[in-house]
C-alpha cells in the first residue's frame, strides 16, 4: 500500500481503492514486529477507515429523500398548522427542500453570517424556518404552514428528528486496519 505523509499534519494519506482491494483480498498488512513475535501486546498505529457516502451518491440521495419525507409526515402529524396532503406531496416537498438546501441555503447563510455570529448560531434556526416557508410558497396548497413562527418551530423539530434518525438508525460503519 502506497502511503504518503501529509505535510500539514501527522496523518498519512492512503489510497482508498488500495485499502478496499486489500480488505477484499484479505491482505491486511501486519507490522514486521507482529509477524516476528506473534504478539499483539505491542501497540501499533491503526488506520481508521470510514466509508463516507458522498452527497451525489444515488443511494444516499434516495435514503435522505425517504428520511426527509417521513420526517415531514411525522411533523405534519405533530403540529396543527403544518399540513401535507399526501405521501407524494411529502416526497415532492422533500425534493424541493433538498434543492433549496443545496442552492439557496449557502447564499442565505453567507448573507446572514454576521447576525448568526452575533446570536451565537441561533439565527441559523430562522434560516431553516425561512427555507421551510419558501417551500410552502413553492408547493402551493399541497404543503401549508400557518405562520412563520410555526415554520421555525417545525424546522427545529425536523432537524432534531433527522439528527436522531441519522445517528441512531443510519449509523456508518468504520474499519480499523493495523498497519
Amino acid at each position: 500500500m502506497d502511503q504518503k505523509k501529509d505535510l500539514n499534519s501527522n496523518h498519512e494519506i492512503i489510497d482508498e481503492q488500495e485499502v478496499i482491494e486489500n480488505l477484499l483480498d484479505g491482505n491486511a498488512k501486519q507490522s514486521n514486529s507482529q509477524k516476528q513475535n506473534g504478539s499483539e501486546d505491542i501497540k501499533q498505529p491503526q488506520v481508521i477507515y470510514t466509508k463516507q457516502v458522498g452527497c451525489f451518491d444515488m443511494r444516499s440521495i434516495a435514503i435522505n429523500l425517504i428520511v426527509y419525507t417521513l420526517v415531514l409526515m411525522v411533523t405534519s402529524g405533530w403540529f396543527q398548522g403544518f399540513y401535507i396532503a399526501s405521501f407524494w406531496d411529502a416526497l415532492n416537498t422533500a425534493i424541493v427542500m433538498t434543492v433549496l438546501n443545496i442552492i439557496l441555503k449557502p447564499i442565505i447563510v453567507i448573507l446572514t453570517l454576521p447576525l448568526t455570529i452575533m446570536t451565537f448560531g441561533l439565527f441559523y434556526v430562522v434560516v431553516n424556518g425561512f427555507l421551510l416557508w419558501v417551500a410552502d410558497y413553492l408547493m402551493g396548497p399541497s404543503f401549508e404552514i400557518n405562520s412563520f413562527g410555526l415554520a421555525i418551530l417545525a424546522s427545529v423539530f425536523i432537524s432534531l428528528l433527522r439528527i436522531g434518525i441519522n445517528h441512531y438508525i443510519l449509523k456508518e460503519d468504520s474499519l480499523k486496519i493495523n498497519i
